[in-house]
């Protein structure tokens, strides 16, 4: 790998690393919402706890993607 790819791998890295905090900061947001919101807005409730389930799992998919990126820079290093 030369270092023009690598730049760009580390740089990929880090707009994961952003994204993965973009959604953590939003399932925070929602949480707080949840815990606001009265019995008088069950419509409001359910969207707020799919909106907290779809980030969770972009989260964990971003997560996957670093992680399986880091593991081939780390194994193309050696």
């Amino acid at each position: 790998m030369n270092a023009k790819q690598t730049i760009k791998s580390h740089e990929t890295l880090i707009a994961i690393l952003e994204a993965i905090h973009y959604f953590t900061r939003r399932v925070n947001n929602y949480s707080e919402s949840l815990e606001g919101i009265q019995v008088a807005f069950p419509g409001l409730k359910s969207r707020l706890v799919h909106d907290i389930e779809i980030c969770k799992m972009c989260i964990k998919r971003l997560e996957e993607r670093y992680y399986k990126l880091l593991k081939s820079l780390t194994n193309e290093a050696v």
